[in-house]
């Protein structure tokens, strides 16, 4: 499991079942929309932005206050 953080707040922002490189970039949204040009894409992410992944133990007492997240696309995160 990876904690996802927000860039800018230093915020826990999520958490996902994908194991993310600590440090790894990607983006996370609270909404999507349908994708209606590449058909190698079902989603899009509306509004993202940026948070780093991390595997430090200090974020396993805070995931009550977190929602799991699905990867959309690769390093694409909806909440």
């Amino acid at each position: 499991m990876s904690y996802l953080i927000n860039v800018k707040t230093g915020e826990l922002v999520t958490y996902t079942s994908k194991k993310l490189k600590s440090g790894e970039r990607v983006l996370v949204s609270f909404d999507r929309c349908k994708e209606e040009i590449n058909a190698n894409r079902e989603w899009n992410l509306v509004n993202a932005f940026e948070c780093k992944a991390s595997n430090a133990k200090k974020w396993d007492k805070e995931t009550h206050y977190a929602d799991s997240c699905i990867e959309l696309n690769e390093n694409e995160f909806y909440i």
